[in-house]
């Protein structure tokens, strides 16, 4: 539970630099290609804990019904699936970060549309 905590977490933090940096002249991440890319992300790591959550109501249901050796391979079993699904976060995260990172420059590097040319 607390990996999905901890993506949720994560992912509300991006979201909240987007909306920020979206405020921002010159940033277009507020609208368009960005804002739809955000949505399917997001979208996607909704469906994805929804799925980790379900495996682990599973493995807790193993765990609560078995005993002795049982028990303790359950147990071993919902480890493994906690350690994998903090693994997958942990590149999503920096994958995502990596992104943000690159339309970050992206759009410091373009002009403001608010900003005047030079004569």
């Amino acid at each position: 539970m607390k990996t999905t905590h901890f993506l949720s977490a994560g992912l509300a933090a991006a979201l909240s630099l987007c909306a920020i940096q979206a405020k921002e002249p010159g940033m277009g991440m507020g609208r368009g290609p960005m804002r739809e890319e955000m949505r399917k992300i997001h979208e996607k790591w909704e469906q994805q804990m929804k799925q980790q959550d379900a495996e682990l109501d599973k493995l807790q249901q193993q765990i609560d019904q078995s005993s002795g050796q049982q028990k303790m391979d359950a147990v071993a079993n919902a480890v493994k699936a906690l350690i994998q699904q903090r693994k997958t976060m942990h590149e999503q995260l920096s994958s995502f970060r990596e992104r943000m990172r690159g339309a970050w420059e992206e759009s410091e590097a373009s002009p403001s549309p608010t900003s005047s040319p030079t004569p």
